[in-house]
């Protein structure tokens, strides 16, 4: 889901490091909730 949300979204964190994006939606989604 987040890796879609990443290649389908594409905010600003458009390193598609696996990592770096990763880190980068985990974090958003625990600071939206």
């Amino acid at each position: 889901m987040i890796l879609s949300s990443g290649l389908g979204g594409g905010g600003g964190e458009q390193r598609y490091d696996g990592r770096f994006v990763h880190t980068a939606y985990f974090n958003r989604l625990q600071m939206n909730h």
